[in-house]
């Protein structure tokens, strides 16, 4: 087996993989004429790492956050920006007499079920497409691998500004919120055919473009504001 001793000293060596983490190895000593000594016990580090835990981004944008399966799990931590932009970390932990979890903050919007450690994020606790980042602890302080998530973005922009302008042309201004990335126009011409109109920014440039350059409907590439002349919309 793996258990070693050293011929010169006596020293046996039981290598990590051949002991479980946190078990107890008991030891006597005998002499030649049989007489056993008292026992000395320990107890084998437990240098075992937690499993990752399950963050899932919610369809409602809140995010859930299950510990790692592990028996000996203790702790969660987690990292997560609010709405405001403001990173916090908050720790969960076990009670070790109860087996229940403990929320150390329970002033705030995140709570932890006592039961199954299970912790929540409401959507509006947590900043859309922002990063929660988790991790598990167990009793004898190993901290697993990280799980991270992004959470959804259920907030939809604000209304563009559309304005008659008095020349008979019509603008419009894209809400201001930084993540629009398309504006749907949809006009009557002069003929009385309706029209309906995509434009979109470049993800990489950031520049708005003009799907369909060949009419009269133009956009600001850096504004993203769009004109309808007026020529090409019917009055009124």
């Amino acid at each position: 087996d793996s258990v070693s001793i050293d011929p010169e000293t006596g020293v046996i060596t039981i290598p990590e993989k051949g002991v479980k983490d946190g078990s107890d190895v008991v030891v006597t000593n005998t002499d030649d004429s049989g007489n056993v000594g008292p026992e000395t016990k320990t107890t084998a580090k437990d240098i075992t790492p937690p499993s990752a835990p399950e963050v899932v981004a919610q369809p409602d944008g809140s995010v859930t956050i299950t510990p790692a399966p592990e028996g000996d799990v203790t702790k969660t931590t987690v990292t997560y920006t609010d709405e405001d932009g403001n990173e916090h970390t908050e720790i969960f932990t076990k009670d070790p007499e109860t087996g229940k979890w403990i929320d150390n903050n329970p002033g705030d919007s995140v709570s932890i079920d006592p039961e199954t450690g299970v912790i929540t994020i409401p959507e509006k606790g947590v900043k859309d497409g922002s990063d929660v980042v988790v991790t598990n602890t167990d009793d004898s302080g190993n901290v697993g691998p990280e799980t991270k998530t992004t959470a959804k973005d259920i907030t939809p922009p604000s209304a563009p500004e559309v304005v008659a302008q008095p020349d008979g042309s019509v603008t419009i201004t894209p809400a201001p919120e930084g993540d629009v990335t398309k504006t749907t126009v949809t006009y009557t011409d002069e003929d009385g055919n309706e029209h309906t109109e995509i434009f979109t920014k470049d993800p990489e440039t950031g520049k708005w473009i003009d799907n369909n350059p060949g009419d009269s409907v133009s956009i600001d590439p850096e504004t993203g504001v769009i004109t309808i002349p007026e020529k090409g919309v019917k009055d009124g």
